[in-house]
């Protein structure tokens, strides 16, 4: 059984043809009104309506009549507001797990161009310089630490264990996880960074919490060792990670994530030693608009039919 709906109110640029053809057969008489995927203002833009497909101001939801949000990324931490938490019936969806193969993929890649020196030879190459670097290293036998288990980790376990690597992982809720020889609790944080190779971040974040790397931890971390941020800006101490690299306790480090985006030209990462930046690209990848309407339209159809919607991180059927 169908139920009528008063509006949907889509605010992302990658609605094809194909989908908006979809999206009406799913809800034919639902007003469907698209707009800006990042207004100057969200003032009136949700009047009337009770889903939305993108990235709405937190207070304007609040204050609005929707029932559905869809968001069209992974991270909601900015929705955990606490009107937004008590809202009556109001569900908020993620899209957990849509990126994760292209974040795991950009986590070896990352990987694979330190231990086989790409930045240090992409550097060379604008001078002419012909030379070798003093050591190469394999991923086969080294240890991979990945911190936090959810799509992305799990994702990338698999395909760092495919290339021979010893996974090891830490999370929030220790458990036993394919391809992953053993799992720390946050609490044995230190013992896990004293021993990897590899460092891969890929927890959910919480901006109002401490960063969970810290400058302590870091003393954990391996002067041989390598750390990648792929989560979110807050769960990294910036400033002390810059300071480890210019004492040169690591070897080096990737960020794909950061605190303020985009990264101020002033900020002292641009200028840290052997440290690569990419510009929060890692999940990133040709099908990925498709990949988040597909879900949002399979989210839609849940909601009209009355099923449980998916990836619901705010609101009822919460996991």
């Amino acid at each position: 059984m169908t139920r009528p709906l008063d509006g949907i109110v889509i605010g992302f640029n990658g609605i094809s043809q194909t989908s908006g053809d979809r999206l009406r057969e799913i809800a034919p008489d639902a007003e469907v009104r698209f707009v800006p995927e990042h207004p100057d203002d969200w003032t009136g833009l949700l009047d009337n309506a009770e889903i939305v497909f993108g990235w709405p101001d937190p207070g304007a939801l609040a204050q609005s009549h929707i029932r559905f949000h869809q968001l069209p990324s992974s991270g909601y931490d900015q929705y955990r507001t606490p009107s937004l938490l008590i809202k009556n019936f109001f569900q908020l969806s993620n899209a957990r797990g849509v990126v994760a193969r292209a974040v795991a993929e950009h986590a070896i890649a990352c990987i694979l161009a330190f231990n086989r020196n790409l930045p240090q030879h992409w550097r060379e190459q604008q001078s002419g310089v012909w030379g070798r670097a003093a050591q190469y290293a394999l991923a086969k036998g080294q240890t991979l630490l990945v911190v936090g288990l959810g799509a992305i980790g799990q994702e990338l376990a698999s395909m760092a264990h495919a290339l021979g690597m010893r996974v090891i992982a830490a999370n929030r809720t220790p458990r036993s996880t394919p391809c992953v020889d053993h799992v720390y609790s946050f609490s044995e944080l230190d013992r896990a960074l004293s021993r990897a190779d590899h460092i891969v971040l890929t927890l959910a974040a919480d901006s109002s919490a401490p960063p969970v790397i810290n400058s302590e931890l870091l003393k954990s971390v391996k002067p041989s060792a390598y750390l990648y941020n792929l989560a979110r800006g807050c769960v990294l101490d910036e400033q002390a990670l810059v300071d480890t690299l210019h004492e040169n306790r690591i070897a080096g480090a990737a960020l794909d994530v950061f605190t303020t985006e985009p990264l101020p030209r002033s900020s002292s990462l641009w200028s840290a030693p052997r440290l690569l930046i990419t510009p929060h690209a890692g999940g990133r990848f040709e099908a990925e608009n498709e990949a988040l309407t597909s879900l949002f339209l399979e989210n839609l159809d849940r909601y009209v039919h009355g099923r449980p919607l998916l990836n619901v991180v705010i609101g009822k059927d919460c996991q």
